[in-house]
């Protein structure tokens, strides 16, 4: 290529040897790094293509050759190994070198997570048997300090205020060891043990100093259990230790009734300070075990207290007021850790076992009493379903459920004990109602379930006392009372709203696949409403005429009202499969109820009126039901 001239031949030679020479070249870089260990796949490279002669062809100049695949950078791992590469047969003239395809990324694989490790091998971990043999060194050590104070007691070992003092001073010394063994990494796991069990021995000091010794009054002893309890939940947050303070918790919750000598509620009073003093701790690390360790024992000793208290006594209202407290500590703690993200599940049984001691509390007052102050507590559930609702208080759909699941019960228990008699059967059903027009408005199967339950509830109480199936069945005896007709007639009307406005908002929040369930629904709301629509009908004929006369009046009413339906329904909803099987039924129902009831039951002039006002309706029902027919056949509308 240093020598010009006209023939081309030479400066393709010369281009063909330069190429040759540069091929060796990578040939040499190749064998170098085929040799240095390397975690990539030696780089091919392409087939050079090579170029058939041609007479008379232009200066050739190669361009500047780079390999297809040089390697891949250091520490990327190797790619999968892909299929060979053919390349195409050659053909005639130049050819442009074929590229292969590019490789293809590899398939991320899913490591399967491995299982936890079990209880047998924690248990031969190293340092396992030590930290098991502290804590239970400690939980020991423990009772022996209760079994002490309770002996000391028993035998009259020194007096009073020693026992107390040589408790405070053994449990202060067994603090002050844990906090100096705490300083040596080898030495933490028997100085949480036992400063754990110093701290514990300290507060069930501090309570028998309140509960059997005269030293402390009740808020004294409460106020310096707090302080107690708060040093002990704030070293476990120091040593991020949950074990720490569940230990001081649950020592301190089963050893105390021991010191008390039984449940009181001096008693549920320290169990609540432990109860306050770890809320900042779990809220903060986020502690489930912690925040059910220090919530059930409250919950389970206010329950106890309020079984173990008689109505009537002196100490009732204490009682309650004491179980109510307990329940609305109860429901903070569930909020917050719902809030935090602590636990669901420990939020959702916080918020559940919340109402407990109010609902039980609350039978041992009188009734208006009662009444308020459970349907106090459940004003305060129903305020977290609506915050939750409006999205104002961030917690999850099931605690807000429970606490809505609560709000019910409570609001069930404050009709129950407000309301007497029939004006309880007519609570509920109107709850009821108002309870299925907020499901059906919100879409809401919780307020459904509970409309359900409410009239329910309702249906058997009317049934039951205010409108049994004998006072639609036999006529009265002598003169009906008043009140008792305008209580049937409001029952009956209830009834229908209720069971119509329940079926509608089942069917709004219920997703049925087939059509089975709307109809067992509507059939079961159907038979419903037909008795409450005969008992408020038969009102109205006794409220016509009190007696024998007004049942046989109000029965006539029954009777042709159910003809009306039967056209109702066959008639302005023909093109409703459902309604024209409804429509029928109802037909059936008015023609067996003239045969069986009527012509036997009804005497006179009201047995030929409802022969003839059930044979007219049908008759005008069948005649438009026939034109409907044929219309629909030949596909015409009627006119």
């Amino acid at each position: 290529m240093t020598h010009p001239g006209h023939d081309p031949l030479p400066r393709l030679a010369d281009a063909l040897t330069e190429v040759s020479g540069r091929l060796r070249e990578i040939g040499d870089e190749i064998r170098v790094l085929r040799a240095a260990p390397a975690p990539t796949p030696p780089p091919v490279a392409a087939p050079f293509p090579q170029p058939f002669p041609q007479p008379a062809a232009p200066p050739f100049v190669p361009p500047p050759f780079v390999p297809p695949f040089a390697g891949s950078p250091a520490g990327r791992p190797p790619a999968p190994p892909q299929p060979a590469w053919v390349p195409p047969p050659p053909q005639p003239g130049w050819q442009v070198a074929a590229v292969p395809p590019p490789p293809r990324p590899p398939r991320e694989r899913r490591v399967p997570t491995p299982a936890g490790p079990t209880l047998w091998e924690r248990l031969g971990r190293e340092g396992a048997g030590s930290r098991l043999l502290a804590w239970v060194g400690g939980g020991v050590t423990l009772a022996g300090v209760v079994l002490l104070l309770v002996l000391a007691v028993q035998r009259g070992y020194i007096g009073p205020l020693p026992r107390v003092l040589v408790g405070a001073a053994l449990a202060g010394a067994l603090v002050g060891i844990g906090l100096v063994l705490h300083r040596r990494e080898a030495s933490r796991v028997g100085a949480n043990a036992v400063a754990a069990t110093g701290v514990a021995g300290l507060y069930l000091d501090i309570v028998a100093a309140t509960a059997v010794y005269p030293f402390l009054s009740a808020w004294g002893g409460l106020v310096v259990g707090l302080g107690v309890a708060a040093l002990g939940t704030a070293i476990a947050y120091r040593w991020n230790s949950q074990l720490f303070a569940c230990f001081v918790v649950l020592g301190c919750a089963l050893s105390a009734p021991v010191v008390t000598g039984g449940v009181d509620g001096l008693l549920v009073g320290f169990l609540l300070a432990l109860q306050v003093a770890s809320g900042p701790v779990h809220v903060t690390r986020r502690w489930s075990w912690l925040a059910l360790s220090a919530s059930v024992p409250p919950l389970l000793a206010a329950l106890t207290l309020v079984a173990a208290t008689r109505g009537g006594s002196g100490d009732v209202v204490a009682v309650v007021t004491l179980g109510a407290v307990t329940g609305v500590v109860q429901l903070a703690t569930g909020l917050v850790a719902a809030l935090r993200g602590t636990s669901e599940t420990a939020a959702i049984g916080l918020l559940a076992g919340a109402p407990l001691p109010t609902l039980f509390g609350a039978a041992l007052l009188t009734p208006r009493a009662g009444a308020l102050v459970v349907g106090g507590f459940g004003a305060l559930l129903a305020l977290v379903w609506v915050l939750h609702r409006v999205r104002v208080l961030r917690v999850t759909d099931a605690v807000a459920l429970t606490a809505g699941a609560g709000a019910a019960v409570a609001a069930f228990e404050a009709v129950c004990l407000g309301f007497a008699g029939d004006a309880r059967t007519l609570a509920l059903l109107a709850a009821a109602t108002l309870l299925a027009v907020l499901g059906d408005r919100l879409r809401y199967a919780g307020a459904v379930v509970a409309a359900t339950a409410f009239g329910g509830v309702g249906l058997i109480a009317a049934l039951d006392t205010v409108v049994p199936l004998a006072f639609l069945a036999w006529p009265p005896r002598g003169h009906v009372d008043v009140w008792q007709i305008a209580t049937a007639i409001t029952t009956g009307v209830l009834v229908v709203i209720a069971a119509a406005t329940l079926g509608r908002a089942a069917g709004r929040v219920v997703h049925d696949q087939d059509a089975t369930g709307p109809r067992l629904r509507w059939t079961a709301a159907g038979v419903v409403m037909l008795y409450g629509g005969s008992t408020s009908l038969l009102g109205v004929g006794l409220a016509v005429r009190p007696d024998e006369q007004g049942f046989l009046v109000g029965h006539v009413l029954v009777t042709v009202s159910w003809s009306v339906a039967a056209l109702v329904l066959l008639v302005r909803r023909f093109d409703s499969t459902p309604f024209r099987v409804a429509g029928l039924a109802l037909v059936a129902a008015a023609v067996g109820k003239l045969v069986l009831f009527d012509l036997a039951s009804l005497t006179g002039l009201p047995r030929v009126l409802a022969f003839l006002g059930a044979g007219l309706v049908l008759l005008g029902t069948g005649t438009r039901y026939a034109t409907l027919a044929a219309n629909g056949e030949r596909g015409t509308r009627p006119a």
